[in-house]
Order: structure tokens, then sequence, then C-alpha cells
């Protein structure tokens, strides 16, 4: 089916071999289309919008939005995106922390860091590795069968020990690395950069936070392109956002991050070929939050795959009605709509994917492929 070779396996594993560090910084626009609803749904809003893992609450800040499609695999992590100024924040809650003391200060001792950042991306989405090579490395990678290590070619850098402090309800220890060299037009061309972050250095930021002095907490990862280098007032706004999740709302954490589980579950399912047991999980989701896009968006997939095009097409525009960024909602109905010979909607689903997530995989080369076969469709997107 035509494609089917561009969809990324969204199996996230995240291991750092010397910190768990990673993150994905891209200059994204917002989406501009909303496919109407055959149904009466309301899609979400935005402000106010809590996200829940067994541990921690956070209240969406402003100007953030939460990166769902990222969220089918093993990670774990609730990732966090602002469009205005390209930062990402990931946040892991626990329940007791995961590294012991002194281990953060002992990584900016030394050069470990900055001579190297490894980490296993041989399970992650396509996207979040090709993100983490433009932060961390971008134009030098050795592979070996289990990892992936990425350059640095924005090494030498530096790494500051930010120390403790008030995060919040939490208590915050954090360190930054800040690259050396600045971000040139090729670099930033590469990668699909805002001309604006020409002579940025990459920013890191890796803190462990616990919760009133006691053993529950947060892991944060975080990383944008900046021009100042004690520019860290971007990061207080969802710090500052982040609670210990409240006994009354232990539920809905728990159910939270079941929903998580079971639809990377499901995505892992599809992947391997079995699309009637992935389609009898997503119904059980289903039935519990009808109005999670993303198991909206795994169920038109699979519907896709056994070619029951009718069905995939309502589950897949609902999708996209309810989160109008969810990338990978929005390729996969491009997919059934060129199936079903609607070709310029398809490009224009593709067209919009290339707007919201300009580093998708083969999003680009699928343009150009799918344009050459339009050709009439091509040209009438030309001004």
């Amino acid at each position: 089916m035509p494609g089917y070779e561009a969809w990324p396996t969204f199996r996230g594993k995240w291991l750092c071999c010397c910190l768990l560090l990673g993150s994905a910084v891209c200059a994204l626009s917002q989406a501009a289309n909303t496919q109407a609803s055959d149904n009466n749904v309301q899609p979400p809003t935005a402000a106010n919008q809590i996200l829940y893992d067994r541990y921690v609450k956070v209240t969406v800040p402003e100007g953030w939005q939460e990166r769902r499609s990222w969220e089918l695999g093993e990670d774990r992590s609730l990732p966090l995106y602002n469009s205005s100024n390209g930062a990402v924040v990931f946040v892991w809650g626990f329940d007791r922390p995961l590294y012991r003391h002194g281990y953060i200060e002992s990584l900016a001792a030394g050069d470990r860091l900055s001579r190297r950042l490894e980490v296993d991306l041989s399970l992650w989405p396509a996207e979040a590795s090709r993100y983490y090579a433009m932060v961390s490395g971008g134009f030098m990678m050795r592979t070996t069968a289990h990892t992936v290590t990425v350059g640095p070619s924005l090494k030498p850098g530096e790494v500051h020990y930010l120390g403790k402090s008030k995060a919040g309800p939490a208590q915050l220890e954090m360190i930054e690395y800040i690259s050396d060299a600045e971000v040139d037009q090729a670099f930033a061309t590469k990668y699909k950069m805002s001309s604006e972050l020409v002579g940025s250095r990459a920013q890191i930021l890796l803190g462990q936070a616990t919760f009133d002095g006691g053993s529950q907490g947060y892991t944060v990862i975080a990383c944008r392109f900046i021009t100042k280098a004690d520019d860290r007032a971007w990061l207080d706004a969802v710090l500052s956002h982040i609670d210990p999740l409240p006994r009354a709302d232990e539920e809905k954490g728990l159910a939270a991050e079941k929903v998580r589980d079971e639809l990377s579950h499901a995505s892992a399912v599809i992947q391997d070929g079995r699309y009637v047991p992935a389609l009898s999980q997503l119904t059980a989701v289903l039935q519990e939050d009808p109005q999670n896009d993303n198991a909206l968006m795994l169920q038109g997939e699979a519907l896709l795959r056994l070619h029951e095009l009718e069905d995939a097409e309502k589950a897949l525009r609902q999708a996209v009605y309810l989160n109008q960024n969810n990338d990978r909602a929005h390729f996969v109905l491009g997919t059934l709509l060129w199936e079903e010979q609607k070709r310029e909607e398809a490009l224009r689903e593709w067209e919009l994917v290339n707007r919201i997530s300009p580093l998708y995989p083969n999003i680009e080369q699928v343009l150009l492929e799918k344009q050459a076969q339009h050709p009439a469709a091509a040209t009438e997107q030309q001004p």
C-alpha cells in the first residue's frame, strides 16, 4: 500500500549509558486545519490541560502543548513542546529518586558529559532520534548493534552544576550543558531551524526534584537553542506547574498511565501485523476514553491496513479533529486518502505534517514522490 514504507515504528525506549539525556527541538508551526467531525464530541482546549502519571500532575502552562504522538512507547515520559521558542521538556514522575545522592553534581566534574552523549536509540521513534541527533550532534554518528553514539559536532561543550533551588513545591537539583559551537546556516537549514537561531547554542538541562524532602518527585530533561548562556527562565513556567499527584487523583494517575501502556502495546502489536488483536485492545481503551486521539489514530491505522477504509477514515478524522497537532494521525490520514484516490486532500494532509513537525520521518520524500505522481495537485499548490 502506498506510503507504508514511510510509517515510523513508535516503540520508545530511552537508555543513557552515561546520562539519561535527550530532547526534541525544532521550529514547528501550528497546524492550520481542523477537520470537521461527524459526531458531537468537542475537541479539548489546551488551556489548563492537566497531564497525569502515577506520581505527578502537570498543569500545561500557556504556550506549551503535549506532544501526544511521542507517548506511544516504553519511555513513559510526559513530553511538552513550546512552538514559540522551540523548547522541549520531558517529565518522568517517580516514587523514589532515580539518581543517587551526588550523582547529578558529579556529571559536571570532568569532561565525560561534554565529551560524549551516548544513548540507546535502537527502539526510539525515528523522529525523536533525529531531534536528538540535531541537538547533541547531527553530523558525526557511530553505530553498533544496540547504540547510536551521536557526535557531538557541537562539542566541546560547557557543563555547569546549577545546584539546588526551589521549583514550585519541589526541591530541584540541576546541571546544564551548553554547546561551545554555534549553529551556522548550514546546520539550521539541514534541521529546518528558524534563521533567528543562527548563532545560537544548544542548551540541555537535566534535573531531579523531590517534593517536601520526601522520596516522591520527578526527573526533568529540557532543551532549546539559546543566545544567552544564562537564559533558564523559560523552564520555570513548566517546573512551577509540576505537583505531586494528590491522593484524590490517584485513580486518574493510574488510569492515565494504564492507557498510555495499553496504547503503546497496541502500537507494537500493529507493527507486528496483528491488527485484529490491536483493534480489540483499542476498542476497550476507547470505551473508557472516547476522546483519546492516539487511540483513534491507532484504530484508524489498523483499520486501514485491514482495508476497511470507511471506518478507518472516520476514526482518523476524529483523531485530527480532537488534536490538530497529532502529526502521526495526519500522516496516516493522508495515506488513507491517497488510497481512496483523494490525491489533493492527501497531499494537503502531508503538507500539514510537514508544517506541524518538519523532521517527521521521510515526510519530504513522501511529498516529493506523491507530488510527482500527481503533478496537477502539485501545480495547484504553487503561489
